[in-house]
This record gives structure tokens, C-alpha cells and sequence, in this order.
């Protein structure tokens, strides 16, 4: 069976062919609490490490926030973030990288070699699907963005009667899971290099149950022109799960800048009469998933991450969903940065259609504005099968092409290394 899909959370939309950290766990129920642990700071004054902050809105015990995200040293997947600015060619690229924790359930399965249905090539769960499914469902998975969008996606009934008890709440939500969940890791670079490339702060998630659509393990990358302190004021109402729930029952400023409906979201004046609607600032094709959309019906706003959208033309959606998928992000009426996302086996060196390297040339962007002239124009996610590392990066104009060339690195890929900082004639040269 094929259907349409979307997934936020580390969120995909996709088209399916066929379907370390502490636990406190209560051996009494199916609820886990997370032991979350601060980040260890750089040295570096330059770098600032993500902090878990509880919702402060007005409305903060119906809200959710970055808790709903799982807090997680960057030592545990060998992080290595990085900004090349060329001043020469007036560019930039931004990178993160990883290697896959082999303790982290679901996203160290074998892709590969775990039996496959008749017809497959790859198994996307690395084990078997309907025990994937049970183990995640049971933590509130089928539940989140709405009672049956899981259930019809998958084409079966939904087998709780009208009057079931969702499993997750604005208190017991999914950053207490044990399998639906997701490893967040966020960093920011220097006000220098903020300055000239318009990028702040890069996350990276990790997802072993994925969302409700797809539901499979996952990896995301965001790259924000915001500061970590502004993601984490970003709350929702989402009833403890990764998506916020309709713009009309949003019940704070900060919900309804999410502008999950869509009033209001920036459009370009000359776009053709009776056509779909051509917004701003995003790549041609790119359309905001709000709510009631044709192509998925409901909005994925994400607490701390903001609106998603998409271009359901892309390769991801027309030929297979294991190749990865390029994402705009919106809040309060502004683009705030892009969203790459990646199937599991990416990261163990299983990608499509090359395993070594995929690159996406970014469709020029409808009528831009002279504020985000930086918005990048290409991505691209490589895989070193010696090292066994993944990298996501983007790359794009500088926003202000003056001044010397140089590199900044923070490197987390020794065990008990602290971030260091390239300077120019020392460690990081560019």
C-alpha cells in the first residue's frame, strides 16, 4: 500500500512503499521519566549549549515547549558542528556531523540485514514492524496530531472507542518516553558568524519511532536564524506530543504565532489569480502545512521548532522516501531557518539512490526579501563509510562578503574533549 504521509518531530513527509543518557524507569507501568542531563559548556564564550526551560506562557499547564525534546550531551554521538566562511567566493557551508550511538533504541537496528518483507530491499524499522508499532503506539504514538491521522494512514480502524484516555498530556508528555521520543542536540555559533551567514542555532534529533507519519526512526537537522532561548519560548498547546494542535485551540500569543491556520503568512503580490498560494521567502513549490491543507489536512507546527513546509513535488515524495527531504520553517509570520531530514539507515550507510552522498540544489526562492538574501541554496548529506559518520550541511551567500576567511568548529568527536573554537593561525584554519 502506498500512501501520503507527513512527519514532524524529526518530521517527514513521505511517500511509504510498503510500510549516555539516564532512565529512571517505573517498572510498575508503561511511563518512563528521563534523567536530563545539562550539556557540558565549551570553553569557548563563543558557544552555548541547550538547556531544557517548562513552558512560561499564560497558559503554560495546557502548553508544551523544548521539554517535550530529550536534552542530550553532545559526547554521546561524537558531535562535530562547523561554519566555513569563504569571503573569497563570498559563500558559506554549515555542517553538522554524528556517528549513531549503538545504545539508542531502534536507531541502531540493522536496516540492512533484518528479514525483509517479499519485495523490499531495505527494512525501514530494522526489526519487525508490527512489534515497532506496539512498542511505540503504546507510548501515545497513534495518538499525536489528531485520534485517527495514524490509523488511516495505515489503512486499519482506530481500536479505541470514543471515550479512550489519550496516553500523553501537556505533563506526560513525550520527552518522558522510553521509545516514542526524540535525542535532541542544540548548539549555537558566534555572533560573528550569526552576522554573516544569518544562522544561529543548529539542532540535530534523533526520532527511534519517528511520528505518526512516518512511523519509522529518523534523524533531523534544523538550521535557525533564532537563538536557543527564543526556540524555547516557542509553546504550543499539543497535548504532550510533537504537534501542536489547531490554531483555535491555541490559548496563548505564543501558540497562535505559529500560525497554524495560515492568516496572515506572507504571499507574493504577483502571484497568478485562482492558483495555489505562492509564499514568501520559501523555495518554489514550498507550501505551508496548515490547517485543513489538501495535502495532509491538518498543520505540523512543532513546539520549538515552529510551521513546517514543504514541496510534495521533490524527489522524496515522487520516487522514495529514503531520500532526504528538504523542509522550510515559519513562525510568527517569519521564515526562521531550514529542516533536513533523513531515514535512519542514512546513518549506517544505507542511503539513496548514493550511499556515500546526496545533494539538493534549492529551487530559487519566490519573491525574496533583502532580510534573508542568506537563505541556503543547496544541501547536502554525505555518509564516510570508514569513519562511519554522517554529515548534514547546507550552503549558501554570505550576507556580508567582508573581511578575512575563517572556519568555526566545535568538536565533541574525543571522549572528554571540550569544544574548541578554530582561530585563525591555530586549531581550525581555514
Amino acid at each position: 500500500m502506498k500512501c501520503l504521509v507527513l512527519s514532524f518531530a524529526s518530521t517527514i513527509l513521505a511517500t511509504s512503499p510498503t510500510g549516555a543518557f539516564a532512565l529512571d524507569v517505573d517498572t510498575t507501568g508503561s511511563r518512563v521519566a528521563i534523567n536530563n542531563r545539562s550539556l557540558k559548556k565549551s570553553k569557548s564564550k563563543k558557544f552555548k549549549s541547550s538547556v531544557t526551560s517548562s513552558p512560561t506562557s499564560t497558559c503554560d499547564t495546557l502548553e508544551n515547549g523544548s521539554e517535550v525534546y530529550i536534552s542530550t550531551p553532545n559526547e554521546e554521538v561524537e558531535l562535530k558542528q562547523e561554519a566555513v566562511i569563504d569571503t573569497a567566493t563570498c559563500e558559506y557551508k554549515i555542517s553538522i556531523s554524528f556517528k549513531v550511538n549503538e545504545e539508542y533504541t531502534f536507531l541502531s537496528n540493522d536496516f540492512e540485514n533484518f528479514e525483509l518483507e517479499p519485495g523490499d530491499d531495505q527494512n525501514l524499522f530494522g526489526m519487525d514492524p508490527a512489534e515497532h508499532a506496539r512498542l511505540c503506539n503504546s507510548e501515545g504514538r497513534s495518538e499525536d496530531g489528531g485520534p485517527d491521522i495514524y490509523w488511516e494512514r495505515e489503512g486499519l480502524d482506530n481500536p479505541f472507542p470514543p471515550d479512550h484516555v489519550p496516553v500523553l498530556s501537556a505533563q506526560n508528555h513525550v520527552g518522558l518516553n522510553k521509545y516514542f521520543k526524540d535525542y535532541s542536540f542544540k548548539n549555537e555559533f558566534s555572533k560573528k558568524t550569526l552576522k554573516k551567514t544569518g544562522y544561529q542555532t543548529v539542532t540535530l534529533g534523533g526520532s527511534p519511532c519517528g511520528t505518526v507519519t512516518p512511523p519509522f526512526p529518523q534523524y533531523s537537522v534544523h538550521f535557525y536564524s533564532k537563538s536557543i532561548d527564543f526556540l524555547n519560548s516557542m509553546t504550543c498547546v499539543s497535548g504532550g506530543g510533537f504537534f501542536c494542535k489547531p490554531q483555535t485551540e491555541q490559548c496563548s500569543e505564543s501558540g497562535r504565532k505559529f500560525n497554524l491556520d495560515g492568516e496572515g503568512l506572507p504571499k507574493c503580490k504577483d502571484a497568478p489569480l485562482g492558483g495555489p498560494p505562492v509564499y514568501q521567502n520559501v523555495p518554489r513549490g514550498t507550501i505551508w502545512t496548515t490547517d485543513g491543507n489538501p495535502a495532509n489536512g491538518i498543520s505540523i507546527g512543532t513546539p520549538g521548532m515552529g510551521l513546517h513546509g514543504a514541496n510534495f513535488g521533490d524527489d522524496h515524495f515522487v520516487n522514495d522516501q529514503r531520500i532526504p527531504v528538504n523542509f522550510m520553517l515559519n513562525y510568527d509570520k517569519e521564515v526562521i531557518g531550514n529542516h533536513i531530514l533523513i531515514w535512519g539507515g542514512w546513518a549506517k550507510g544505507l542511503g539513496k539512490p548514493d550511499a556515500n552522498e546526496y545533494v539538493n540544489e534549492i529551487p530559487e526562492y519566490n519573491c525574496p526579501t533583502a532580510d534573508k538574501s542568506y537563505l541556503a541554496n543547496k544541501s547536502i548529506v554525505e555518509f564516510d563509510h570508514a569513519s562511519k559518520r554522517t554529515t548534514i550541511s547546507i550552503a549558501g551567500p554570505l550576507k556580508d562578503c567582508s573581511g578575512v576567511s575563517y572556519r568555526e568548529v566545535l568538536d565533541y568527536t574525543k571522549k572528554g574533549k571540550q569544544a574548541k573554537k578554530g582561530k585563525k593561525g591555530k586549531k581550525g584554519k581555514y
